[in-house]
């Protein structure tokens, strides 16, 4: 053989064991109330991630709870804040119109929670969620926006509430009635029922 090449062996690898991998299957044992005496009916929980999803669902509903805590500790801020705020223009509104403080007070922190940008979904505004065409039926002139201004929405919703008060005899939920359903509303209805039971809590506790 003339300048034959020198080839290096090379060993064939073992093969790898074609045995697949297989998870344990938890087994329990649970009582089975329709068998005789010491018989167990055999689970065999063929889901590991089960336990897992649980612990998950669990810890959301947790984290889901406390965003709730925060939001409401939010919120009692901004009331606290706002009635703070407020509350000299409040006074005197209520006093210039003839409705007691603690009414008033209670009126603006149902209607509003004391936020003077507040918007309801039938286009009532600010601290007392005055409906613009309201006002004007009393005399206002001004447009919209200004009634934003919280002066000028309590001057015009204290007049409102005045006349619910009167019309009711000074009765609270005959003044909420009034207030939140017309002035001219006789029956309690379910909305200003509620309305009158924020009203009264808040009465209660100031």
């Amino acid at each position: 053989m003339v300048g034959a090449a020198h080839a290096d062996l090379v060993r064939p690898e073992p093969a790898k064991s074609s045995k697949s991998k297989t998870k344990t299957a938890k087994v329990g044992t649970v009582l089975n109330p329709n068998a005789g005496s010491g018989a167990v009916l055999r689970i065999v929980n063929m889901d590991a991630g089960a336990a897992a999803k649980s612990k998950d669902a669990k810890s959301s509903k947790k984290t889901a709870s406390k965003k709730q805590k925060l939001k409401s500790r939010s919120s009692s801020t901004r009331s606290g804040s706002g009635r703070a705020k407020y509350a000299s223009l409040i006074r005197s509104a209520a006093r210039k119109h003839g409705v007691p403080v603690s009414i008033a007070k209670a009126v603006v922190q149902v209607e509003s929670n004391f936020n003077s940008r507040a918007r309801g979904s039938v286009g009532e505004v600010g601290l007392m969620q005055i409906r613009p065409s309201t006002a004007r039926g009393m005399g206002y002139r001004g447009s919209v926006k200004a009634l934003y201004n919280p002066e000028t929405n309590l001057e015009w919703g204290m007049k409102y509430l005045a006349g619910a008060y009167k019309r009711a005899g000074g009765d609270v939920c005959g003044t909420i009635l009034r207030y939140n359903a017309g002035h001219y509303a006789k029956r309690m209805n379910p909305i200003s029922r509620r309305y009158c039971q924020k009203v009264k809590s808040i009465l209660r506790n100031s």
